[in-house]
C-alpha cells in the first residue's frame, strides 16, 4: 500500500491529478469555500504535504478545511468530509504542523482559509 497522491486544493487554485478536480474536492468547494477578495492570492504549502504509508490495507479521503493566520501557520482547523475518522483527524493532525505562505494582497499578508484534500489509495 503506497499514497496516490495528496491534493493541496486552495481557493481559487488547486494542485490537481491529472489536471481535474476529483469529485470529493468539487463538492468540498462547493459545501465549504471561502472566497477570496479580489486581487489576493491564497495560502500555500511552504512543502508538498507527505502522507506516510497506513498499515490499513484499505483507501481513505479526507477533506479538512484550515485557517492560516498572517504568519502562514495553521491557526485552526476542522475535518469536512472523510470516509476514514481516523485519516482524517491524520490528515488534520499533519496539517496543522504545516507552515504556509500567507495569503496575500497588495503585498500585505493576511489570514484566511484553506481547503486541504488527500486521497490513499
Amino acid at each position: 500500500m503506497r499514497p496516490i497522491f495528496a491534493l493541496i486544493a486552495v481557493t481559487l487554485t488547486a494542485c490537481v491529478s491529472g489536471g481535474e478536480l476529483t469529485p470529493h474536492y468539487k463538492t468540498c468547494l462547493a459545501k465549504y469555500d471561502v472566497p477570496l477578495p479580489p486581487g489576493a492570492t491564497p495560502p500555500t504549502p511552504q512543502a508538498p504535504i507527505r502522507i506516510a504509508a497506513r498499515a490499513d490495507p484499505r483507501s481513505a479521503y479526507a477533506c479538512v478545511l484550515v485557517t492560516v493566520d498572517e504568519t502562514g501557520t495553521v491557526s485552526g482547523g476542522r475535518v469536512l468530509e472523510t470516509d476514514s475518522s481516523s485519516f482524517g483527524e491524520y490528515l488534520l493532525d499533519l496539517v496543522a504542523h504545516t507552515k504556509f505562505r500567507p495569503a496575500m494582497i497588495d503585498g500585505k499578508p493576511f489570514g484566511h482559509s484553506v481547503i486541504i484534500e488527500a486521497q490513499y489509495e
